[in-house]
């Protein structure tokens, strides 16, 4: 049950990507037509006439910028998202069985759960190795959209605001931000679910030591365990996907807007 709306959900969210992103730019691309500078932009500077075939390129390009500008990124935020949040659910049903095997001490199932564990241990480095450098790019260029986007929003007049202008920074607003917090706090509920394993193997581990008739190769097994390391889920190794690094990412752009307004008003 749970699935089904969970893949109901994706499938909206999917369609509302794609939904923002055709109508802010069809508005967009209809309201151009006061602004020569932005008619030339989005029809190759080339001039066109204000009839149905000027429409027609103006709307095409804009559809097309709007994609793979802010659209485009997203839906490769909400896939990944999708990666790490089942890879999370695995490992937190695994936590749930190590608890279960705190009330039983089976040497048996021990030994399979460590062979999950190898598994969960091999498959996590390779999601880091494979998503790594793209998740870097993703986040490199959604902050390049957003600090480009405040710098023009603080420093354009209110009275030099256009719709076009306005479509597009309503778009980024809302897909931008939600985005990359959605990207960090599945990244981050990897190494948070794996935090809790490493602690109940602990308890495993000091239960079976605590009896008199411990097996050692069994206490080796959970001592393997305890010593795989799963690697925090980061960008090209640059920074963390955590909830402290998204912090510090917006905090930082909300410095730098600051910085922009004080420069200028001087």
């Amino acid at each position: 049950m749970f699935e089904k709306l969970r893949r109901k959900s994706l499938n909206y969210v999917l369609i509302s990507i794609l939904s923002i992103s055709v109508v802010l730019s069809a508005i967009s691309a209809l309201t151009m037509s006061k602004h020569r500078s932005l008619k030339l932009y989005y029809s190759f500077f080339v001039y066109f006439q204000e009839d149905v075939i000027g429409i027609t390129v103006r709307f095409c390009i804009n559809q097309l910028i709007f994609a793979y500008q802010y659209a485009y990124p997203c839906i490769i935020a909400m896939v990944y998202n999708v990666l790490y949040y089942d890879f999370s659910e695995f490992l937190f049903r695994f936590h749930e069985k190590l608890l279960s095997l705190q009330k039983t001490l089976n040497r048996n199932e021990i030994m399979v759960i460590a062979k999950a564990h190898c598994l969960f241990f091999e498959t996590v480095h390779q999601i880091q190795d494979s998503t790594a450098l793209i998740c870097f790019f993703f986040l490199c260029s959604q902050m390049t959209v957003l600090y480009g986007t405040l710098s023009v929003f603080v420093l354009t007049k209110t009275e030099d605001i256009s719709v076009p202008q306005i479509c597009e920074n309503v778009l980024i607003i809302l897909l931008v931000p939600a985005s990359i917090i959605r990207l960090v706090l599945s990244a981050s509920r990897i190494s948070e679910q794996n935090k809790k394993i490493q602690i109940t193997i602990l308890v495993l581990k000091d239960r079976l030591i605590r009896q008199s008739n411990t097996d050692l190769e069994t206490v080796n097994q959970l001592n393997l365990m305890k010593e795989r390391q799963f690697p925090v889920i980061s960008a090209a190794g640059f920074a963390e996907l955590s909830p402290k690094f998204m912090l510090s990412m917006f905090g930082s752009l909300f410095t730098y807007g600051l910085l922009i307004i004080n420069l200028k008003h001087e």
